[in-house]
C-alpha cells in the first residue's frame, strides 16, 4: 500500500509539475484511482502528502486542486531560491566527487542533444537531475532542505520557460557556466553563476506571467 501511495503521489506531481494539471484545477479522486489503478483511499493519501510539498490544496466539502501562486508569491520564493542556491553551488564546489562530476558532463552532452532534437521533456528531467547532483554534493545540507521545500511546488514555473523563444540555449548556457565553476572547484564563481541564473529565471517568469501561466 505504501509502494501504491508513492507511485500515486509521483505520478500527480509530475502531472503538475510539467503543466499538465494546471493552478487551479480540481483534482478529481475516482479519475485518480482510475487513472493510476489505485483506490480511493490511496489517493487519498497521495493528495495529502502533496498538500504537505505545497503543490496541492485540500478544503472541506470542496476537494483538492493544483496550488496556484500569485506573481508576487513566486518572485518572493524564487528571490530566495537564488540565495540558497547560491550558498548551496559555493559548498558544492568544495565538496563535490569525481563521479558527480562525470555525471554532471553526461548531463551536459545529453542537454545539447536534446536541444538539437527540441526535446523539452527531456531537457527538464536533465534539468531536474543537474540541480540534484549539486544539491548531494554540497556540504551545506541545511541550506538544501531549506531550498527543496520552497523550489518543489515552483518547478513548473521553471520548467514552463524552456517553452520560450530562445530560453532553451540560455538556459543550457547558464548551467555550463555553474558546470565550469564547479569543475575547476571556483566556489565564488559556482555561486555568482547559480545566482545569475537563477536571476534571469526570476526575470523572465517576472516578463511572461501572464503569457506562460
Amino acid at each position: 500500500m505504501k509502494n501504491q501511495t508513492e507511485a500515486t503521489y509521483q505520478f500527480v506531481k509530475q502531472k503538475i509539475l510539467d503543466g499538465t494539471y494546471k493552478p487551479m484545477q480540481k483534482l478529481i479522486e475516482t479519475q485518480l484511482a482510475e487513472s493510476v489503478g489505485v483506490n480511493r483511499n490511496t489517493v487519498k493519501k497521495a493528495l495529502m502528502k502533496l498538500q504537505q510539498d505545497h503543490l496541492v490544496v485540500i478544503e472541506d466539502n470542496r476537494g483538492a486542486m493544483v496550488k496556484s501562486f500569485t506573481l508576487d508569491e513566486v518572485i518572493a520564493h524564487l528571490e530566495i531560491i537564488e540565495v540558497l542556491d547560491g550558498l548551496i553551488a559555493k559548498s558544492a564546489a568544495q565538496n563535490i566527487q569525481e563521479s558527480q562530476l562525470l555525471e554532471l558532463a553526461e548531463i551536459m552532452q545529453g542537454m545539447e542533444a536534446d536541444r538539437e532534437h527540441n526535446q523539452v521533456e527531456e531537457l527538464v528531467m536533465l534539468t531536474n537531475r543537474f540541480y540534484d547532483l549539486i544539491y548531494e554534493s554540497a556540504k551545506n545540507q541545511t541550506a538544501v532542505s531549506m531550498v527543496q521545500a520552497v523550489r518543489t511546488p515552483l518547478w513548473r514555473y521553471h520548467f514552463r520557460t524552456l517553452l520560450l523563444p530562445g530560453r532553451k540555449d540560455e538556459s543550457i548556457r547558464g548551467m555550463q557556466n555553474i558546470y565550469q565553476a564547479l569543475k575547476n572547484g571556483l566556489a565564488e564563481e559556482a555561486e555568482r553563476a547559480i545566482r545569475t541564473e537563477m536571476y534571469n529565471i526570476r526575470s523572465i517568469i517576472e516578463k511572461n506571467y501572464t503569457l506562460l501561466f
